[in-house]
């Protein structure tokens, strides 16, 4: 009995945990993708409903897409670092570039929509355009360190289970 005693591993190390920081992080835009989501949703009922739009429908199908990928992708890789797994950074990744063509859709779509009000509307659109992506860029860049801690994390948690 002892013989088999000694035989057998040690039990693994418990996962390092995330800081604070990185769970609210994770937390937070789970919530926010959840969101997207929704919205994705919302905008493709309007969109088959023939709802009309200021731009191209070409344009609103593809923001819709846009919006389904940001969802899909950060629910997953949200859900999966939660869930201590490492795929889900690289879903959180995919996230991100989704995010970036979204930023880039409201680049392309301003022109559209600018053109079309009386010159005293424009200023407060613009400034609201340039607040939002001041805000949406530090909050992506936040979220990015967010996954810097927890990839950290689990890359640590599997360096200290391989060397014991």
């Amino acid at each position: 009995m002892d013989a088999i005693a000694l035989v057998t591993e040690p039990p693994p190390a418990p996962p390092r945990p995330y800081p604070t920081l990185v769970k609210a992080g994770l937390s937070v835009d789970l919530a926010l993708c959840v969101v997207m989501g929704l919205l994705a949703l919302a905008a493709t009922v309007q969109l088959a409903n023939g709802a009309a739009s200021t731009y191209p429908p070409a344009q609103a199908w593809t923001e819709a897409a846009i919006q389904y990928g940001i969802a899909g992708f950060g629910v997953t890789g949200n859900l999966l670092l939660l869930r201590r797994q490492r795929s889900g950074f690289w879903f959180a990744c995919v996230a991100l570039v989704f995010v970036c063509a979204g930023i880039a859709m409201a680049f392309k779509a301003l022109p559209v929509v600018v053109e079309g009000l009386e010159a005293e509307r424009k200023v407060p659109l613009l400034f609201g355009f340039v607040a939002t992506l001041v805000g949406r860029w530090l909050f992506n860049l936040g979220y990015a360190f967010v996954l810097r801690g927890a990839w950290r994390c689990l890359t640590a948690t599997d360096t200290e289970a391989a060397h014991g």
